[in-house]
Protein backbone atom coordinates (compact mmCIF):
# COMPACT_ATOMS: atom_id res chain seq x y z
CA UNK A 1 0.00 0.00 0.00
CA UNK A 2 1.25 3.47 -0.79
CA UNK A 3 0.46 6.30 1.62
CA UNK A 4 0.21 9.68 0.00
CA UNK A 5 0.00 13.19 1.28
CA UNK A 6 -0.19 16.71 -0.05
CA UNK A 7 3.53 16.72 -0.73
CA UNK A 8 3.99 13.18 -2.04
CA UNK A 9 6.49 13.55 -4.87
CA UNK A 10 7.90 10.06 -5.23
CA UNK A 11 6.63 6.63 -6.04
CA UNK A 12 6.72 3.59 -3.80
CA UNK A 13 7.15 3.09 -0.10
CA UNK A 14 9.79 5.77 0.46
CA UNK A 15 7.27 8.52 -0.27
CA UNK A 16 5.25 7.30 2.69
CA UNK A 17 8.32 6.76 4.83
CA UNK A 18 9.54 10.30 4.26
CA UNK A 19 8.53 11.49 7.72
CA UNK A 20 5.99 13.88 6.20
CA UNK A 21 8.82 15.81 4.61
CA UNK A 22 8.00 18.65 2.25
CA UNK A 23 10.01 18.85 -0.99
CA UNK A 24 11.80 22.19 -1.15
CA UNK A 25 14.11 23.91 -3.57
CA UNK A 26 17.41 22.07 -3.35
CA UNK A 27 19.65 24.64 -1.73
CA UNK A 28 22.22 25.52 0.86
CA UNK A 29 21.65 29.07 2.05
CA UNK A 30 23.76 31.49 3.95
CA UNK A 31 21.52 33.22 6.47
CA UNK A 32 22.33 36.77 5.38
CA UNK A 33 19.73 38.82 3.52
CA UNK A 34 21.49 41.56 1.59
CA UNK A 35 20.23 44.92 0.38
CA UNK A 36 20.71 45.22 -3.36
CA UNK A 37 22.23 48.68 -3.09
CA UNK A 38 24.59 47.66 -0.31
CA UNK A 39 25.81 44.45 -1.91
CA UNK A 40 25.60 45.08 -5.64
CA UNK A 41 27.24 48.06 -7.38
CA UNK A 42 25.16 50.12 -9.81
CA UNK A 43 26.24 49.22 -13.31
CA UNK A 44 26.26 51.67 -16.22
CA UNK A 45 27.56 51.34 -19.73
CA UNK A 46 26.69 50.31 -23.26
CA UNK A 47 24.94 47.09 -22.19
CA UNK A 48 22.67 48.85 -19.69
CA UNK A 49 21.94 51.67 -22.13
CA UNK A 50 20.97 49.15 -24.79
CA UNK A 51 18.59 47.35 -22.43
CA UNK A 52 16.91 50.60 -21.45
CA UNK A 53 16.61 51.62 -25.11
CA UNK A 54 14.93 48.32 -26.08
CA UNK A 55 12.62 48.53 -23.08
CA UNK A 56 11.55 52.05 -24.04
CA UNK A 57 10.90 51.17 -27.70
CA UNK A 58 8.91 48.02 -26.91
CA UNK A 59 6.84 49.72 -24.25
CA UNK A 60 5.91 52.67 -26.46
CA UNK A 61 5.47 50.92 -29.82
CA UNK A 62 4.72 47.19 -29.65
CA UNK A 63 1.09 46.38 -30.46
CA UNK A 64 0.84 43.96 -27.50
CA UNK A 65 0.96 46.99 -25.18
CA UNK A 66 3.26 45.28 -22.70
CA UNK A 67 3.82 47.17 -19.47
CA UNK A 68 7.21 48.16 -18.12
CA UNK A 69 6.88 45.60 -15.32
CA UNK A 70 6.01 42.80 -17.77
CA UNK A 71 9.00 43.62 -19.95
CA UNK A 72 11.39 43.95 -17.03
CA UNK A 73 10.16 40.64 -15.59
CA UNK A 74 10.86 38.99 -18.95
CA UNK A 75 14.32 40.56 -19.06
CA UNK A 76 15.08 39.27 -15.57
CA UNK A 77 13.92 35.76 -16.52
CA UNK A 78 16.07 35.89 -19.66
CA UNK A 79 19.18 36.91 -17.73
CA UNK A 80 18.65 34.16 -15.16
CA UNK A 81 17.90 31.52 -17.81
CA UNK A 82 21.12 32.41 -19.65
CA UNK A 83 23.12 31.31 -16.58
CA UNK A 84 21.74 27.74 -16.86
CA UNK A 85 21.70 27.58 -13.07
CA UNK A 86 18.50 26.15 -11.55
CA UNK A 87 19.37 27.59 -8.13
CA UNK A 88 19.52 31.25 -9.13
CA UNK A 89 15.95 32.54 -8.97
CA UNK A 90 13.89 35.70 -8.80
CA UNK A 91 11.19 35.72 -6.11
CA UNK A 92 8.18 37.92 -5.83
CA UNK A 93 7.11 38.71 -2.26
CA UNK A 94 4.67 35.78 -2.37
CA UNK A 95 7.28 33.43 -3.88
CA UNK A 96 9.78 34.44 -1.21
CA UNK A 97 7.37 33.72 1.63
CA UNK A 98 6.51 30.34 0.11
CA UNK A 99 10.22 29.56 -0.17
CA UNK A 100 10.83 30.41 3.49
CA UNK A 101 7.86 28.27 4.50
CA UNK A 102 9.25 25.36 2.50
CA UNK A 103 12.69 25.63 4.10
CA UNK A 104 10.96 25.88 7.48
CA UNK A 105 8.89 22.76 6.71
CA UNK A 106 5.57 24.61 6.79
CA UNK A 107 2.51 24.58 4.53
CA UNK A 108 -1.14 25.61 4.64
CA UNK A 109 -3.63 22.80 5.19
CA UNK A 110 -5.43 20.81 7.87
CA UNK A 111 -2.52 18.51 8.80
CA UNK A 112 -3.36 14.91 7.91
CA UNK A 113 -1.80 12.17 5.82
CA UNK A 114 -3.96 9.76 3.92
CA UNK A 115 -3.94 6.07 3.09
CA UNK A 116 -6.15 4.02 0.80
CA UNK A 117 -7.43 0.43 0.88
CA UNK A 118 -10.35 -1.55 -0.54
CA UNK A 119 -12.76 0.32 1.76
CA UNK A 120 -11.64 3.78 0.70
CA UNK A 121 -9.53 6.65 2.03
CA UNK A 122 -8.56 6.94 5.69
CA UNK A 123 -6.31 8.96 8.00
CA UNK A 124 -2.83 7.53 8.48
CA UNK A 125 -1.40 10.35 10.59
CA UNK A 126 -2.61 13.53 12.24
CA UNK A 127 0.18 16.12 12.47
CA UNK A 128 0.70 17.38 16.04
CA UNK A 129 -0.73 20.84 16.80
CA UNK A 130 -2.51 20.96 13.43
CA UNK A 131 -6.08 22.13 12.69
CA UNK A 132 -7.09 18.46 12.31
CA UNK A 133 -5.69 17.56 15.73
CA UNK A 134 -7.39 20.55 17.34
CA UNK A 135 -10.70 19.32 15.87
CA UNK A 136 -10.15 15.90 17.41
CA UNK A 137 -9.36 13.89 14.29
CA UNK A 138 -7.33 10.75 14.86
CA UNK A 139 -5.55 7.98 13.01
CA UNK A 140 -7.76 5.34 11.40
CA UNK A 141 -10.79 7.54 10.73
CA UNK A 142 -12.28 7.21 7.24
CA UNK A 143 -13.05 10.22 5.05
CA UNK A 144 -16.61 9.69 3.78
CA UNK A 145 -17.13 13.07 2.10
CA UNK A 146 -15.37 16.38 1.45
CA UNK A 147 -17.54 19.49 1.18
CA UNK A 148 -20.56 17.27 0.67
CA UNK A 149 -19.02 15.19 -2.12
CA UNK A 150 -18.86 11.45 -1.31
CA UNK A 151 -15.40 9.94 -1.54
CA UNK A 152 -16.58 6.46 -2.57
CA UNK A 153 -15.48 6.94 -6.18
CA UNK A 154 -12.53 9.20 -5.36
CA UNK A 155 -8.88 8.14 -5.26
CA UNK A 156 -6.60 9.16 -2.41
CA UNK A 157 -5.14 11.81 -4.73
CA UNK A 158 -8.61 13.20 -5.44
CA UNK A 159 -9.35 13.46 -1.72
CA UNK A 160 -5.98 15.06 -1.06
CA UNK A 161 -6.62 17.67 -3.77
CA UNK A 162 -10.10 18.38 -2.38
CA UNK A 163 -8.61 19.06 1.06
CA UNK A 164 -6.23 21.69 -0.29
CA UNK A 165 -7.05 25.38 -0.14
CA UNK A 166 -5.95 28.78 1.02
CA UNK A 167 -4.99 29.54 4.60
CA UNK A 168 -8.05 30.74 6.48
CA UNK A 169 -10.54 28.91 4.25
CA UNK A 170 -12.62 26.03 5.61
CA UNK A 171 -13.36 22.50 4.49
CA UNK A 172 -16.19 20.23 5.67
CA UNK A 173 -15.45 16.55 6.26
CA UNK A 174 -17.70 13.67 7.17
CA UNK A 175 -15.61 11.06 8.94
CA UNK A 176 -16.23 7.63 10.38
CA UNK A 177 -14.39 5.95 13.24
CA UNK A 178 -12.56 2.64 12.91
CA UNK A 179 -15.45 0.78 14.51
CA UNK A 180 -17.79 2.12 11.79
CA UNK A 181 -20.59 2.66 14.35
CA UNK A 182 -21.17 6.36 13.79
CA UNK A 183 -20.16 9.32 11.64
CA UNK A 184 -19.57 12.97 12.41
CA UNK A 185 -19.33 16.18 10.42
CA UNK A 186 -16.31 18.43 10.97
CA UNK A 187 -15.65 21.91 9.65
CA UNK A 188 -11.93 22.64 9.76
CA UNK A 189 -10.26 25.95 8.99
CA UNK A 190 -7.03 25.56 7.04
CA UNK A 191 -3.99 27.04 8.75
CA UNK A 192 -0.19 26.88 8.71
CA UNK A 193 0.93 23.35 9.53
CA UNK A 194 4.40 22.96 10.99
CA UNK A 195 5.81 19.60 9.98
CA UNK A 196 8.31 17.99 12.37
CA UNK A 197 11.90 18.77 11.36
CA UNK A 198 13.37 16.03 13.60
CA UNK A 199 11.90 12.66 14.51
CA UNK A 200 13.42 10.11 16.84
CA UNK A 201 13.08 6.40 17.54
CA UNK A 202 14.77 4.03 19.95
CA UNK A 203 15.58 0.49 18.82
CA UNK A 204 16.76 -0.67 22.22
CA UNK A 205 20.21 -1.99 23.18
CA UNK A 206 21.69 1.52 23.06
CA UNK A 207 20.75 2.16 19.41
CA UNK A 208 18.94 5.41 18.61
CA UNK A 209 17.56 6.94 15.42
CA UNK A 210 17.18 10.58 14.41
CA UNK A 211 15.62 11.68 11.11
CA UNK A 212 16.36 15.24 10.05
CA UNK A 213 13.95 16.46 7.35
CA UNK A 214 15.31 19.97 6.70
CA UNK A 215 17.98 22.38 7.94
CA UNK A 216 15.55 25.06 9.07
CA UNK A 217 16.50 27.80 11.51
CA UNK A 218 14.96 25.88 14.42
CA UNK A 219 16.23 22.43 13.42
CA UNK A 220 19.29 22.45 15.71
CA UNK A 221 17.20 23.18 18.80
CA UNK A 222 14.89 20.25 18.05
CA UNK A 223 17.84 18.04 17.11
CA UNK A 224 19.64 18.82 20.37
CA UNK A 225 16.56 17.99 22.46
CA UNK A 226 15.93 14.68 20.66
CA UNK A 227 19.59 13.68 20.85
CA UNK A 228 19.75 14.46 24.57
CA UNK A 229 16.67 12.30 25.19
CA UNK A 230 18.33 9.37 23.41
CA UNK A 231 21.57 9.88 25.33
CA UNK A 232 19.65 9.72 28.59
CA UNK A 233 18.55 6.20 27.58
CA UNK A 234 22.20 5.19 27.15
CA UNK A 235 23.14 5.90 23.54
CA UNK A 236 25.92 3.72 22.14
CA UNK A 237 25.10 4.01 18.46
CA UNK A 238 23.10 6.56 16.44
CA UNK A 239 21.47 6.17 13.02
CA UNK A 240 21.21 9.64 11.48
CA UNK A 241 18.70 9.62 8.62
CA UNK A 242 19.29 12.33 5.99
CA UNK A 243 17.30 10.65 3.23
CA UNK A 244 15.04 13.05 1.31
CA UNK A 245 16.52 16.01 3.21
CA UNK A 246 16.98 18.52 0.41
CA UNK A 247 18.78 21.27 2.27
CA UNK A 248 18.35 24.48 4.21
CA UNK A 249 20.69 26.84 6.04
CA UNK A 250 24.46 26.35 6.17
CA UNK A 251 24.58 27.83 9.68
CA UNK A 252 22.16 25.14 10.87
CA UNK A 253 24.35 22.41 9.34
CA UNK A 254 27.33 23.90 11.20
CA UNK A 255 25.42 23.95 14.50
CA UNK A 256 24.34 20.32 14.14
CA UNK A 257 27.88 19.28 13.16
CA UNK A 258 29.03 20.54 16.58
CA UNK A 259 27.29 17.56 18.18
CA UNK A 260 29.78 15.28 16.40
CA UNK A 261 32.94 17.31 15.65
CA UNK A 262 34.86 19.20 18.31
CA UNK A 263 36.61 21.58 15.91
CA UNK A 264 37.70 21.71 12.30
CA UNK A 265 36.47 22.63 8.83
CA UNK A 266 32.82 21.98 7.99
CA UNK A 267 33.34 22.79 4.32
CA UNK A 268 35.56 24.73 1.93
CA UNK A 269 33.82 27.33 -0.22
CA UNK A 270 35.12 29.13 -3.31
CA UNK A 271 33.61 32.29 -4.75
CA UNK A 272 33.77 33.78 -8.24
CA UNK A 273 37.39 34.80 -7.63
CA UNK A 274 38.38 31.30 -6.52
CA UNK A 275 39.04 32.41 -2.95
CA UNK A 276 38.73 29.62 -0.38
CA UNK A 277 36.62 30.76 2.57
CA UNK A 278 36.23 27.72 4.84
CA UNK A 279 33.35 27.41 7.28
CA UNK A 280 34.85 26.43 10.63
CA UNK A 281 33.48 24.39 13.51
CA UNK A 282 34.51 25.59 16.95
CA UNK A 283 33.30 24.79 20.44
CA UNK A 284 31.87 21.43 19.43
CA UNK A 285 31.84 18.04 21.13
CA UNK A 286 33.34 14.86 19.74
CA UNK A 287 30.66 12.20 19.54
CA UNK A 288 31.21 9.42 22.06
CA UNK A 289 28.85 7.09 20.20
CA UNK A 290 28.98 5.28 16.88
CA UNK A 291 27.26 7.06 13.96
CA UNK A 292 25.68 5.53 10.85
CA UNK A 293 24.30 7.82 8.14
CA UNK A 294 21.36 7.05 5.85
CA UNK A 295 21.50 8.86 2.50
CA UNK A 296 19.76 8.61 -0.86
CA UNK A 297 19.41 10.39 -4.19
CA UNK A 298 17.38 13.21 -2.57
CA UNK A 299 19.94 13.90 0.14
CA UNK A 300 21.14 17.28 -1.07
CA UNK A 301 22.96 20.51 -0.35
CA UNK A 302 23.21 21.21 3.41
CA UNK A 303 22.64 17.47 3.97
CA UNK A 304 25.62 16.73 1.75
CA UNK A 305 27.70 19.30 3.66
CA UNK A 306 27.04 17.47 6.93
CA UNK A 307 27.39 13.98 5.43
CA UNK A 308 30.67 14.85 3.72
CA UNK A 309 32.15 16.27 6.92
CA UNK A 310 31.12 13.27 9.04
CA UNK A 311 32.65 10.96 6.41
CA UNK A 312 35.90 12.91 6.09
CA UNK A 313 36.46 13.01 9.85
CA UNK A 314 35.84 9.26 10.09
CA UNK A 315 32.90 9.81 12.42
CA UNK A 316 30.23 8.06 10.35
CA UNK A 317 29.68 5.44 7.69
CA UNK A 318 27.07 6.27 5.07
CA UNK A 319 24.55 3.67 3.94
CA UNK A 320 22.25 4.02 0.94
CA UNK A 321 22.69 5.46 -2.54
CA UNK A 322 24.76 8.31 -3.98
CA UNK A 323 23.42 11.71 -2.97
CA UNK A 324 21.98 14.39 -5.24
CA UNK A 325 25.17 16.36 -5.93
CA UNK A 326 24.20 19.96 -5.22
CA UNK A 327 27.45 21.55 -4.10
CA UNK A 328 26.74 25.27 -4.45
CA UNK A 329 25.55 27.90 -1.98
CA UNK A 330 23.12 30.79 -2.48
CA UNK A 331 22.61 34.19 -0.89
CA UNK A 332 19.43 36.23 -1.20
CA UNK A 333 19.40 39.90 -2.16
CA UNK A 334 16.36 42.06 -1.37
CA UNK A 335 15.79 44.30 -4.37
CA UNK A 336 15.08 47.99 -3.74
CA UNK A 337 12.50 48.00 -6.51
CA UNK A 338 10.62 44.93 -5.31
CA UNK A 339 11.26 41.22 -5.07
CA UNK A 340 14.24 39.09 -4.10
CA UNK A 341 17.09 37.51 -6.04
CA UNK A 342 18.58 34.19 -4.89
CA UNK A 343 22.04 33.93 -6.41
CA UNK A 344 24.58 31.11 -6.49
CA UNK A 345 27.78 32.75 -5.26
CA UNK A 346 29.95 29.89 -3.98
CA UNK A 347 30.80 26.26 -4.68
CA UNK A 348 31.60 24.13 -1.67
CA UNK A 349 33.85 21.12 -1.08
CA UNK A 350 34.16 18.66 1.80
CA UNK A 351 36.86 19.12 4.49
CA UNK A 352 39.13 16.82 2.43
CA UNK A 353 38.45 18.99 -0.67
CA UNK A 354 36.16 16.42 -2.31
CA UNK A 355 33.96 17.90 -5.01
CA UNK A 356 30.21 17.59 -4.39
CA UNK A 357 28.53 19.49 -7.24
CA UNK A 358 27.23 17.11 -9.92
CA UNK A 359 29.11 14.33 -8.09
CA UNK A 360 27.37 13.79 -4.78
CA UNK A 361 28.49 11.91 -1.70
CA UNK A 362 29.13 8.23 -2.32
CA UNK A 363 27.93 5.91 0.46
CA UNK A 364 30.39 3.60 2.18
CA UNK A 365 27.83 0.81 1.79
CA UNK A 366 25.53 0.93 -1.23
CA UNK A 367 22.01 -0.39 -0.56
CA UNK A 368 18.92 0.07 -2.71
CA UNK A 369 15.47 0.38 -1.19
CA UNK A 370 14.26 2.21 1.90
CA UNK A 371 13.60 -0.76 4.18
CA UNK A 372 16.82 -2.62 3.21
CA UNK A 373 18.73 0.62 3.86
CA UNK A 374 17.24 0.94 7.33
CA UNK A 375 17.89 -2.73 8.11
CA UNK A 376 21.52 -2.45 6.97
CA UNK A 377 22.05 0.68 9.06
CA UNK A 378 20.64 -1.10 12.11
CA UNK A 379 22.98 -4.05 11.52
CA UNK A 380 26.00 -1.74 11.27
CA UNK A 381 24.84 0.06 14.40
CA UNK A 382 24.98 -3.24 16.27
CA UNK A 383 21.52 -4.71 15.89
CA UNK A 384 22.04 -8.43 15.31
CA UNK A 385 18.55 -9.60 16.23
CA UNK A 386 15.91 -8.14 13.93
CA UNK A 387 12.14 -8.02 14.38
CA UNK A 388 10.27 -6.64 11.34
CA UNK A 389 6.49 -6.35 11.09
CA UNK A 390 4.94 -5.29 7.78
CA UNK A 391 1.55 -3.71 8.46
CA UNK A 392 -1.10 -2.07 6.31
CA UNK A 393 0.37 1.40 6.64
CA UNK A 394 3.35 1.03 8.95
CA UNK A 395 6.58 -0.91 9.22
CA UNK A 396 7.87 -1.72 12.70
CA UNK A 397 11.53 -2.60 13.14
CA UNK A 398 12.79 -3.70 16.56
CA UNK A 399 9.89 -1.93 18.25
CA UNK A 400 10.26 1.36 16.33
CA UNK A 401 7.31 2.21 14.09
CA UNK A 402 7.59 4.07 10.79
CA UNK A 403 4.81 5.27 8.55
CA UNK A 404 4.65 3.53 5.17
CA UNK A 405 4.81 -0.02 3.96
CA UNK A 406 5.50 -2.16 0.93
CA UNK A 407 3.56 -4.85 -0.87
CA UNK A 408 3.39 -8.43 0.40
CA UNK A 409 1.86 -10.99 -1.94
CA UNK A 410 -0.64 -13.54 -0.62
CA UNK A 411 -1.16 -16.29 -3.18
CA UNK A 412 -2.52 -19.80 -2.79
CA UNK A 413 -2.11 -19.74 0.97
CA UNK A 414 1.52 -18.68 0.64
CA UNK A 415 3.18 -15.39 1.53
CA UNK A 416 5.78 -13.70 -0.69
CA UNK A 417 8.04 -10.84 0.47
CA UNK A 418 10.34 -8.70 -1.74
CA UNK A 419 13.67 -10.43 -2.25
CA UNK A 420 15.70 -7.32 -1.36
CA UNK A 421 14.02 -7.09 2.03
CA UNK A 422 14.70 -10.75 2.84
CA UNK A 423 18.29 -10.42 1.63
CA UNK A 424 18.80 -7.41 3.90
CA UNK A 425 17.45 -9.30 6.91
CA UNK A 426 20.00 -12.10 6.47
CA UNK A 427 22.76 -9.63 5.58
CA UNK A 428 22.96 -11.04 2.09
CA UNK A 429 22.84 -9.96 -1.55
CA UNK A 430 20.46 -10.73 -4.40
CA UNK A 431 21.55 -11.67 -7.91
CA UNK A 432 19.51 -12.30 -11.04
CA UNK A 433 20.88 -14.88 -13.51
CA UNK A 434 19.39 -14.07 -16.92
CA UNK A 435 20.65 -17.28 -18.55
CA UNK A 436 19.11 -19.53 -15.91
CA UNK A 437 16.15 -17.19 -15.40
CA UNK A 438 16.72 -17.51 -11.67
CA UNK A 439 17.09 -15.38 -8.55
CA UNK A 440 19.61 -16.09 -5.81
CA UNK A 441 20.26 -14.75 -2.32
CA UNK A 442 23.57 -15.44 -0.60
CA UNK A 443 25.25 -14.21 2.57
CA UNK A 444 28.43 -16.30 2.44
CA UNK A 445 27.01 -18.99 4.69
CA UNK A 446 23.74 -19.89 2.99
CA UNK A 447 22.56 -19.84 -0.60
CA UNK A 448 19.00 -19.69 -1.92
CA UNK A 449 18.07 -20.04 -5.59
CA UNK A 450 14.68 -20.09 -7.29
CA UNK A 451 13.58 -19.93 -10.89
CA UNK A 452 11.02 -17.50 -12.21
CA UNK A 453 7.72 -19.28 -12.58
CA UNK A 454 8.50 -21.72 -9.77
CA UNK A 455 6.44 -21.97 -6.60
CA UNK A 456 9.10 -20.10 -4.63
CA UNK A 457 9.40 -16.99 -6.84
CA UNK A 458 6.80 -14.40 -7.82
CA UNK A 459 7.17 -11.29 -9.96
CA UNK A 460 5.06 -8.13 -9.76
CA UNK A 461 5.73 -4.82 -11.51
CA UNK A 462 9.36 -5.81 -12.06
CA UNK A 463 9.92 -6.66 -8.39
CA UNK A 464 11.06 -10.14 -7.34
CA UNK A 465 9.33 -11.81 -4.38
CA UNK A 466 10.34 -14.97 -2.49
CA UNK A 467 7.95 -17.36 -0.74
CA UNK A 468 8.72 -17.27 2.97
CA UNK A 469 8.73 -21.00 3.73
CA UNK A 470 11.07 -21.70 0.81
CA UNK A 471 13.41 -18.97 2.05
CA UNK A 472 13.21 -20.20 5.64
CA UNK A 473 14.22 -23.70 4.55
CA UNK A 474 17.63 -22.26 3.57
CA UNK A 475 18.02 -19.42 6.08
CA UNK A 476 16.96 -21.16 9.26
CA UNK A 477 17.61 -18.13 11.45
CA UNK A 478 14.43 -16.66 9.94
CA UNK A 479 11.05 -17.28 11.53
CA UNK A 480 7.80 -15.67 10.51
CA UNK A 481 4.14 -15.42 11.46
CA UNK A 482 0.98 -13.50 10.66
CA UNK A 483 -1.26 -11.62 13.07
CA UNK A 484 -3.70 -8.72 13.07
CA UNK A 485 -0.83 -6.26 12.74
CA UNK A 486 0.61 -7.88 9.60
CA UNK A 487 3.44 -10.20 8.62
CA UNK A 488 6.18 -10.54 11.24
CA UNK A 489 9.73 -11.61 10.34
CA UNK A 490 12.31 -12.48 13.02
CA UNK A 491 16.07 -12.90 12.68
CA UNK A 492 17.94 -14.10 15.75
CA UNK A 493 21.69 -14.09 16.48
CA UNK A 494 22.56 -12.20 13.30
CA UNK A 495 23.80 -14.50 10.60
Amino acid sequence: MKIKNKNDHQSGWRAAFARVSRPVTLTALSVALFSSTAAVPAYAGQGTDRLNEVLDILQKNHINKATENELSDAAIEGMIDSLEDPYTEYFSEEDYNEFLNAVGNEYAGIGIRLGEDSRGVYVVQVIPDSPAERKGMHRGERILSVNGKPTGTMSVDDVRDALQGLKGSSVKLRVQGEEAKSTRLLEIKRDTVKLPVVESRYFGNGIGYLALTTFSEDAETAFSMKLKALQEKGLDSLILDLRDNTGGYVDTAAQIAKHFIKEGVLMHSRDVKGKDDPILITGGTKADFKVTLLVNELTASASEILAGALQDYGIAKAVGTRTFGKGVVQNIWKLDNGGYLKVTFEEYFTPDQRKVHHVGIRPDVTVEGSVPQLIKALQIAGGLNLDLTIGNDTVTLNGAEFLGTFDVIHKGGKVFVPAKVLAALVNGKTEWNAKKNSLSVSNGSNYFQGKQGSKSIAMDNGISYIELNAFKAVFRQLSWSQNSKGVRLLITKGN
